[in-house]
């Protein structure tokens, strides 16, 4: 399933991907073995590319734009759904998906 999201317009992908694995050497005798591990280490830290920062951007810019009364609408939902009470309206569910994919609006 492919989701397109409108509100990422704007925003690049990184240029490179980033390895997050450690090349490690283990001598037996006259052969080495190669093994590659995930690089684990208490003083790792994260640092977000220009594609990480515009989506952070983004992120915070849609969240912070919601129409009013949403916070609401989700807060009854969440509460419908902890309780029990939220029922999944399937036909209108697999109606917006194949509208979606049809580009029906």
């Amino acid at each position: 399933m492919k989701i397109t999201d409108p509100n990422a317009a704007g925003i690049q992908p990184p240029l490179s991907p980033i390895s997050t694995t450690k090349t490690d050497v283990v001598s037996s005798g006259s052969s080495a073995k190669t093994s590659k591990s995930p690089t684990v280490n208490a003083s790792d830290d994260v640092q977000l590319s220009g594609f990480g920062t515009q989506l952070q951007a983004k992120i915070r810019e849609t969240l912070s734009s919601d129409p009013p009364g949403r916070a609401e609408q989700v807060a009854r939902l969440a509460a419908a759904y902890k309780n029990g009470t939220y029922k999944v309206d399937s036909d209108a569910t697999s109606q917006g998906i194949i509208n979606d994919s049809l580009k029906i609006k």
